[in-house]
């Protein structure tokens, strides 16, 4: 198998991911302002690549995603993979074996937090209440550059609340299940680019009823799940990487270890290894598995 992979993109995101493949492989870097699809197919075909890491502007995954699955060339695609439910029905039509070891970028599945909480919820009998949050304010992503610049804010590649903090999104449907019914509400951001900057959605899933809650305009930054049920009350911050609560009347107060990069890296070799049919759990983020996640995240934005 070729030990070629192609990162795609040249933002902060694309650096992590080159960084993190430690010198093992050899690496082709394209810009996305430079790359078009037909130029991206053009070159897939005439090298043999082992991968693709699709790091570009969240409006232009897809065009890139179609060129891989049509030269049947693996991928990794940062979240989210699209933002059209066309996009979705595209993908979920795709044969098991066109999309079977591709991968997306919810690699939040791999905070410990969220495995342990999967696990106590999993199975569980009782109707759940749950609100998840995030916040932080857009305008410091980027601190050096002019807020009018930042593609986050920019309605045509993709940008705002829904498509950027989509992790929460996907953590919604990873917990809960599938969405049966949901509605949402957003106000536009105050810098005047007209893209969603706080949304708040309320879900009804199969036995457990709650709310998201993205916020790009926040001064304190904030990341937390609320659970509640007959039996159990769990507050998990993401950012503390901590757990407090009641289970079965008594008391918890859990720190996890985690690390963002790590968990980017653990989600990228997880991928890889599941490429070389190593001894290695499936990944957490199978793009197979991230399809329910994919159909909210593309429904809400296109109400927006």
């Amino acid at each position: 198998m070729s030990n070629s992979i192609v990162i795609l993109g040249s933002g902060s995101i694309a650096s992590q991911h080159s960084k993190n493949l430690d010198n093992k492989y050899d690496l082709y870097t394209l810009k996305e302002s430079s790359t078009s699809s037909n130029e991206f197919r053009s070159f897939l075909e005439s090298k043999k690549i082992k991968a693709v890491i699709i790091c570009t502007s969240s409006g232009t995954h897809m065009k890139f995603v179609k060129v891989c699955i049509e030269c049947q060339v693996p991928f990794y695609c940062e979240k989210p993979i699209c933002l059209s439910s066309m996009d979705v029905n595209f993908l979920r039509s795709r044969t098991s074996k066109e999309i079977l070891k591709n991968c997306v970028g919810f690699n939040l599945r791999y905070h410990p937090g969220i495995i342990w909480l999967k696990e106590k919820i999993e199975n569980h009998l009782h109707p759940i209440n749950f609100t998840i949050r995030v916040g932080h304010d857009v305008s410091k992503w980027r601190p050096n550059r002019d807020i009018n610049e930042i593609f986050s804010l920019n309605k045509q590649k993709g940008g705002g609340a829904i498509s950027e903090l989509s992790h929460e999104c996907d953590i919604a449907c990873y917990l809960f299940e599938n969405a049966n019914e949901w509605t949402s509400f957003s106000i536009n951001d105050p810098w005047k680019n007209e893209v969603d900057a706080q949304t708040v959605i309320v879900l009804k899933m199969k036995n457990s009823i709650g709310s998201i809650n993205l916020d790009m305009v926040s001064p304190v930054l904030h990341r937390q799940i609320v659970i509640s049920s007959l039996d159990f009350f769990i507050e998990l911050d993401l950012v503390k990487s901590k757990a407090i609560g009641i289970i079965d009347n008594n008391k918890i107060n859990i720190k996890f270890d985690f690390n963002r990069n790590a968990s980017l890296k653990n989600s990228l070799n997880n991928f890889l290894d599941n490429l070389d049919l190593k001894n290695s759990a499936k990944p957490l983020n199978l793009l197979k598995d991230c399809l329910n996640s994919s159909k909210l995240i593309a429904e809400i934005y296109e109400q927006i």
